[in-house]
This record gives structure tokens, sequence and C-alpha cells, in this order.
């Protein structure tokens, strides 16, 4: 190698000595070019320039993303937010060797750590409970997919998570990540949504959807006397649970609808209208009635278990321990043929299919209030001949006996009597019978049937 070569080599190679210690003491005091801190490119700033730098370059609101990539901003201003980087900064000036810098100019040096944080939470908790997201109008709570009927055919409709916000893990991710110093949150990443808890995949749920679908045909149609009730199958399923594979039938749902039933289609001592033979539409019925529908729960209920656990469409009747004679208009359960007795008029009359059959002038209680007779809708439960009544101060034969009460209240003939009608009752009635000519019971007698209805108004 000449001369001239050498001289030029060692020339360059003084050079570049030179400029690297100048560099040396130039990145002494700086950070080296190609450093970030938090984001912010602080090469070559002191450590007062770095913190200066990165406080300013604080954005003065902080990013909330949510569904759909709504964005809303909470104000920094707001929470008194204060991020304080002259330690870190000072940790990374520590650590930093200006020997390196010729790496620098061609590799990066990042560091993602944030500044000392603080801020007042309870305005925080305040701002993020007033989000639309949480506050809107148009926030929807989740929904849980269910089994649906539409048009007789049983579907599961799939579950709705809306977009309603667990409101304290929404908090605890955007107080989590301003902890940071981070610029903004994204709650859907973060599992901040509330969602459906059962889904159109649950175990439970399709097992019910088996189970419906092997009994969503039965139909159990229920004789009510002249009328009826469908139980359908949807009603047959709220009534149950379903557990593993098998339909369980909840006791007590089906005892309140057997209890609805009867409020329904009871008439047994209640009120109900009868059309008198003048033309008058009262009331009739009372405590004293031994005549209408009165079901029996326990034995309907027996009768639906049994039609409901054969798994077959079928129609029962309805199970009675009192019955009327049939089921008319506003709860009339009297039919055509009865006895109609009159306390005003006193008198009585007797139809047969709607035919007047005998009347008869009569006599009733004693209106002295331990005497009278009682009103209600009863029944010829018995019939007797020459039968003998008893009471704590009488004991009268008579010839035609018929009881209405089950207290001894019924139709016969007195033939002590010289007159019946008009108001002998209110000074000389009966115990509380109905009394009659004895011509005119012997005919009553050998013409009415057993159950014939008897009003008495």
């Amino acid at each position: 190698m000449s001369k001239t070569k050498k001289i030029v080599l060692l020339s360059i190679l003084g050079a570049l000595v030179i400029g690297y210690l100048v560099g040396v003491r130039v990145f002494y005091k700086e950070f080296l070019p190609n450093t970030y801190l938090h984001g912010v490119n602080i090469g070559t700033m002191t450590e007062e320039e770095a913190v200066d730098t990165l406080t300013k370059a604080v954005h003065p609101t902080f990013d909330v993303v949510e569904m759909d990539g709504v964005t809303e901003q909470i104000s920094l201003n707001e929470i008194n937010y204060v991020a304080d980087y002259e330690k870190i900064v000072h940790e990374m000036m520590k650590n930093t060797s200006s020997f390196t810098w010729p790496v620098s100019l061609v590799k990066r040096t990042e560091n993602t750590t944030g500044g000392e944080v603080s801020f007042d939470a309870k305005k925080l908790k305040d701002l993020v409970h007033n989000l639309n997201a949480i506050a809107g109008e148009n926030v929807r709570a989740p929904k849980n997919a269910y089994i649906s009927q539409n048009d007789g055919k049983y579907e599961i409709v799939k579950e709705d998570d809306g977009n309603k916000l667990n409101e304290d893990r929404a908090f605890g991710a955007i107080k989590y990540a301003l902890a940071r110093d981070e610029g903004s949150v994204n709650l859907e990443e973060e599992d901040c949504y509330l969602k459906a808890e059962i889904r159109q995949d649950n175990k439970t749920l399709n097992d019910k959807f088996k189970m419906i679908q092997k009994i969503d045909s039965l139909t159990i149609t229920i004789n009510m006397v002249d009328a009826n009730e469908i139980l359908t199958a949807d009603k047959i399923i709220d009534m149950g649970s379903f557990k593993r594979d098998k339909y369980v039938l909840n006791e007590d749902s089906l005892a309140k609808y057997v209890d609805w039933l009867a409020e329904k289609y009871d008439t047994y001592k209640k009120k109900r209208p009868f059309m008198t033979t003048n033309g008058e539409q009262v009331e009739v019925g009372s405590s004293y009635d031994t005549l209408g529908f009165s079901m029996s729960k326990k034995e309907t209920i027996n009768r639906l278990k049994t039609a409901i656990r054969d798994r077959k469409s079928t129609t029962i009747n309805a199970a009675w321990d009192v019955a009327g004679v049939c089921r008319g208009e506003n709860g009339n359960d009297i039919g055509t043929t009865y006895v109609e007795v009159s306390l005003a008029r006193q008198h009585l009359w007797y139809y047969r299919e709607g035919n007047l059959v005998m009347e008869s002038d009569v006599v009733t209680g004693l209106t002295n209030g331990r005497r009278n007779t009682p009103g209600g809708v009863f029944k010829v439960w018995g019939k007797e001949r020459n039968a003998v009544l008893r009471g704590d101060d009488y004991e009268t034969p008579v010839s035609y006996w018929m009881p209405i009460t089950w207290t001894g209240v019924g139709l016969h003939d007195a033939n002590w009597r010289g007159s019946f009608g008009g108001g002998i009752y209110r000074y000389n009635g009966s115990h509380g019978c109905v009394n009659m000519p004895p011509s005119k019971a012997g005919e009553l007698f050998n013409a009415v049937a057993l159950n014939t209805p008897v009003v008495i108004y």
C-alpha cells in the first residue's frame, strides 16, 4: 500500500473515531435517536424536554370504543386526570448508554410504559354511568333463547345478546386503561357486554323442546255439562317442568287450573237469574241451596292427571259433588222442569218442559226470624208417603212428604188448615215447610220426579 493511501485511510479512521466520540459526548445527556416512550419520539431530547413533550402529547379525552365501533369520549379534565412522566423518563435515561448511539440510527427503541397516573375515580364512575351505552334510550338488555309457538308449531327462538353493558365491568376496564395511561379502551374486546344466559344450544332448553314436540298435539276436552273447556298442549306444558328427558306435571299448577274451572262454572249457593211466572227476573240462590253445580276438585284433578299421563287426546267429564240440571245463560242451572214458590204471593207452580202442569196456594214459614222458609234453589231429594214430621215442639203426620233442604224443609200436605194463600204465613205460618192443600200435595207428589228443581224466592 502506498504512503498516500495509508494517509487517506488513517484520516478516514480518525474522522470516524472523532465522530463517534462526538456522538458519545452529544448523547450523554440526550436520548438516542429513534427512542420512543409511550408512542412519542423523544430521541435527541433531554429529560426535561422529553417530560414536557410527553405531557403535552396527552390527548384531552379518553376514547371509549363500544359495540359496532361507536366511540364516546371521557374528558380527562373532568376527572382531574394527571400523568407524571418524570420517573419513567429518568429511569430510561439511567439505562441509556451513549456509547451505543450508532446502533440507534438504524434500530428503533420503544418503551410502552405510561406515566404515573392519578385521577378522581368517583367522578369517573359518574361519567361512565352516564355514557349512552349505559344510560341511553336505545340500550337493549339481553334476551334468553326460548321456546315459542307460532301457528301451532313450536320452535326455539335464538337468544339476543342486546347491547347492554355490565356497568361494573365497563368501569373497571376504563379505570384500568386510564391507570395505564392508555388513550382508549375497546369494551367489546374487554368482554364488558352482558350476554344472554340461556343460548340456543342450551341442553335443558333443547331437552324441553324435544319433550314439547312429543306432546304438542295433546288436547284434553273437559265436559262441564252443556259446555266444554279445552286444555291445550301449551297450557299443559306451562303446568309442568322438564327434568332430563321427562315432563313432570306440577300438581299445584293443575290445582290452580281446576280452581279456575270451579270459579267459572260452579253455581252452587251462588246468585243466578230466574224468570218468575209473572215475568219478573229475580236473583235466586242462597247458603241453603241443595241444587247447583259444585265441582269435586279432587276427582276432577285425578281425571286430568290420568289424561295427561296417558298422552292421548281425549274428553273427560268434570266431577261434581252437587250438580245442576243444565248449563244455561248467566249461570242458569235449573232448566225448564221445576217447582216455583213465591213467598210474597204464597203460591206454587209446577212446570214440566216449560209447560204449566199445576199450581196451588200455599202457606210458608212464620216470618218471626226462626221459622222462615228459606229462599234458594233446591231439589226434591226424597219422596215419602205417610211420614211423621218432628220438631222441638211438634210431631205431625203428613200423607205426602217431599224434602228439599238438608235441614228438614220440604213440601207437604197440611190437612189441618182450612185455607191457604194470602197473608196467613205472617201470623200462622209453618215451621218453615211449604204447606199445601192435601189434594194439590198429592197431585204434585205423583207428578214430580226426584231431583226436580225447586225455586223459592
